[in-house]
């Protein structure tokens, strides 16, 4: 069998194969892909929790929209918090739906964010397809947006991460535009100008560290001049052609740097200082100074080993991608030994080039300057709509190639063998794909479980509470008094006392648009809940505890009865305990 696979993809090797394989309808795949994957986000963005910064986010959104309808008198969005340091383009964009939602139906403030989440996400599925197109045609296209979506990692995160999607999003759709200027340079277009600003500047307007793609974009332009230089050994035609950049980069930058400052209230006090400020900082995240699992350690996350994003990639990214990488690498240096000289080589280096760029520099930033780094590589999601790129690029160098009778069996055939199992796994853990770990070097969600964290971000608690009011004293008389261990209270809250919640949001939204008086707060769909529960601090005498296994602190609760553990692939999240005196018998 093994035979007849090779010799079917040895047949590819004539031109009239070759053909078929360019004409084959990708973009067509490509389309249903993108179907597929949007329905698949209607039917299920409701799954997915509440994780830890939504809250805070959803405060900045309203604080944002806030500064802006009280004529910047409203002074909340340029208090000093420990949100400052980040833009607020995101959390802006997705709260303005979210109150149209709580306006209309007195519920689903953070379901609707949640959807814009997703679709956010889904901007990267359309934007990897259309960089691999460029790079390489459709088929590249199609790959690149096949493989993002089968990386569960990003997946998951694209529904309740409202920082590092949108900027992982953001930044690659910056580097695609860059990599557009190559036929126009050393001049831009006034249409791309404003392209680039644009989408550098929102990228800025989520992470200031989003001003690199202003030092990639330099670069780009100097490389390509440098280039040009190779071959014609003109220093005034070089001279020339630097002056005529100056300027296009000047506009972008500074059409970039409004951009931000429009999402960003907190800079607009300073709008040079504030900004540099926060770019010399963005490494030591002094808004966090908790602990770290890793390895099997509580660690101080100042104190990282410079292995720390090495190993938390190698462990979450599924296989195929440490088969794909490797081989594209071998074969970019193939390319490159075999084309001494020529415009085809200049090109394809200097687009590669730079997404390869655009990974390794600031990563290497963050190791040598010991950045603080936590959550695994949440911070450093950016990352993978790139890689896919690179595996996309791979495939279809190696398809493309003659003498199969290796490729195929050692390359080809055990990626899509790793896609298969990745996409079952995907289907397993759902909602909770963020924590994937794959066998091969994680060796799984359960082994990994031991020595990384997993749930970090709290996506179990929505689980947790559903079986809390389905299942826990349905008939009590009494309110039952619910605390929560190492978590935000205001997450509990909003999912058993959903009302109190928003009627703190709706008096809000009144205030933000002089509604008044004019709008009445509807009752909340999940009202019957509210009537059952009553949220207190761990410190309050509590009726049951949500005991959460981030950093082993269920293990704080010393007394009581496990009466439900939510689990995931034979892994605990997050066990719901009953108090009494009796001390906590932990499962093995």
């Amino acid at each position: 069998m093994l035979k007849n696979i090779i010799h079917i993809f040895d047949s590819l090797d004539s031109h009239k194969s070759q053909k078929k394989i360019t004409n084959f309808p990708w973009t067509g795949l490509y389309y249903l892909l993108f179907f597929v994957t949007l329905v698949i986000i209607c039917c299920t963005f409701t799954d997915y929790g509440i994780t830890w910064d939504e809250v805070e986010r959803r405060i900045n959104g309203d604080n944002t929209i806030l500064w802006y309808t009280s004529f910047f008198e409203d002074a909340w969005a340029i208090l000093p918090t420990r949100s400052s340091y980040n833009g607020c383009f995101f959390d802006t964009v997705s709260q303005i739906p979210s109150n149209i939602a709580v306006l209309l139906t007195g519920s689903n403030l953070f379901e609707t964010r949640h959807l814009c989440n997703a679709l956010f996400g889904l901007l990267g599925l359309i934007t990897v397809y259309r960089l691999g197109n460029l790079l390489s045609g459709p088929m590249c296209g199609f790959l690149a947006a096949l493989i993002l979506i089968i990386t569960p990692r990003y997946y998951g995160h694209m529904f309740n991460n409202p920082k590092d999607i949108p900027f992982a999003v953001l930044y690659l759709l910056s580097i695609y535009y860059i990599i557009k200027t190559y036929k126009e340079l050393p001049g831009l277009s006034r249409g791309q100008v404003i392209k680039l600003g644009l989408v550098i500047g929102l990228t800025m307007g989520m992470r200031v560290g989003g001003i690199l793609l202003l030092i990639y974009l330099g670069l780009f332009m100097l490389c390509r001049e440098a280039f040009r230089y190779y071959d014609t050994h003109d220093l005034n035609l070089l001279r020339k052609n630097i002056f005529h950049s100056i300027l296009p980069f000047s506009f972008v930058f500074l059409i970039a740097w409004v951009i931000m400052l429009i999402f960003w209230p907190w800079a607009q006090v300073s709008p040079i200082l504030r900004p540099l400020e926060t770019l010399f900082i963005s490494t030591k995240f002094p808004e966090y100074t908790g602990l770290i699992f890793y390895n099997g350690q509580f660690i101080n996350p100042t104190i990282l080993p410079w292995h720390y994003l090495f190993t938390w990639f190698s462990i979450t990214l599924p296989e195929f991608y440490f088969i794909l990488i490797p081989a594209g690498c071998f074969l970019a240096l193939f390319f490159l030994w075999n084309h001494k000289k020529g415009a085809v080589k200049q090109k394809l280096t200097m687009q590669v080039g730079i997404l390869i760029f655009a990974i390794l520099f600031p990563g290497s930033v963050a190791i040598l300057k010991k950045a603080v780094v936590y959550d695994g590589i949440r911070h450093f999601l950016f990352f993978i709509p790139i890689l896919a790129v690179l595996c996309a690029l791979s495939i279809v160098n190696l398809i493309t190639k003659k003498n199969k009778a290796l490729i195929i069996p050692l390359l080809l055939l055990p990626s899509l063998t790793s896609m298969s199992i990745t996409f079952i796994d995907m289907t397993r853990l759902h909602p909770y794909q963020s924590i994937y770990f794959n066998r091969l070097i994680g060796g799984g969600l359960y082994q990994a479980s031991k020595k990384f964290e997993t749930d970090y971000w709290g996506n179990c608690f929505k689980e947790g509470t559903e079986w809390l009011s389905k299942h826990y004293k349905t008939k009590s008389e009494h309110k039952i008094k619910v605390a929560v261990e190492l978590f935000r209270v205001p997450i509990i809250k909003y999912y058993l006392d959903e009302n109190s919640f928003i009627t703190e949001e709706m008096d809000k939204i009144k205030q933000m648009f002089y509604l008044e008086n004019k709008v009445t707060h509807p009752a909340s769909a999940n009202s019957d809940k509210n009537d059952r529960f009553d949220i207190v601090y761990i410190s309050d005498n509590w009726d049951v505890i949500f005991a959460y296994t981030r950093l082993n602190s269920h293990l704080r609760v010393k007394f009581g009865s496990i009466i439900h553990t939510v689990t995931v692939d034979n892994t605990p999240l997050l066990y719901i305990i009953e108090r009494n005196d009796a001390p906590v018998r932990w499962p093995h």
